[in-house]
């Protein structure tokens, strides 16, 4: 129990160096913690690795750290390792990998593989397409306030995708995208939304 407490002390004590941009500082923290077997302290040392923060930008040891992380059941880096696979970031791009660690994190809830696993499926990349399966997990996370599921649901709805051609449900969702979604998420939907109401 004590052991618990210290870690606990350490992963805090690292987290908010990271928050208080102290990269280096976190880094180091997260390495001594993750070569212990501290799963969140792999994933947060993947991020940096990932990202160049307090260490150099390495993306295959940002892939180590994950998986680490990710074969201790940590979701988070079950859905970046998928994110890493599919786009060939630090490994060999390899689809059917990216859809084995999505849907192990998609299984356990985790909103952000629901979607990456949602578009597997609509694309048919990695996986069989299919718009069914894709709709219920845009469905699911759609259902916990994720705007990028609202999004992808209009999309399918103003294609008609899985579903029956909707132009009005295709604005209800990207209305909620845009209403809801950070910038990213609203520069994909305004345009379409604007596209649906106004034909241009």
């Amino acid at each position: 129990m004590v052991v618990t407490s210290v870690l606990a002390v350490d992963i805090t004590t690292a987290i908010s160096a990271y928050r208080q941009g102290r990269y280096d500082e976190a880094a180091k923290h997260f390495q001594e913690l993750a070569e212990v077997g501290v799963p969140r302290a792999q994933h947060w040392l993947g991020w940096m690795y990932a990202e160049g923060l307090g260490v150099s930008k390495n993306l295959t040891e940002a892939v180590r750290w994950y998986k680490e992380a990710a074969n201790q059941g940590y979701v988070s880096s079950q859905n970046n390792l998928g994110w890493m696979y599919e786009e060939g970031l630090g490994v060999q791009k390899d689809a059917s990998e990216a859809v084995r660690w999505y849907r192990m994190a998609a299984d356990q809830n985790n909103i952000d593989a629901q979607v990456n696993l949602a578009n597997m499926y609509k694309d048919g990349t990695g996986v069989q397409q299919d718009y069914a399966v894709a709709m219920q997990l845009y469905r699911r996370a759609a259902e916990t306030g994720n705007p990028r599921a609202y999004f992808f649901l209009g999309r399918m709805y103003e294609k008609g995708n899985g579903v029956e051609r909707d132009e009005q449900l295709a604005e209800t969702w990207y209305e909620k995208a845009i209403r809801d979604g950070d910038d990213a998420v609203r520069n994909l939907a305004k345009p379409r939304l604007r596209r649906l109401k106004h034909g241009y």
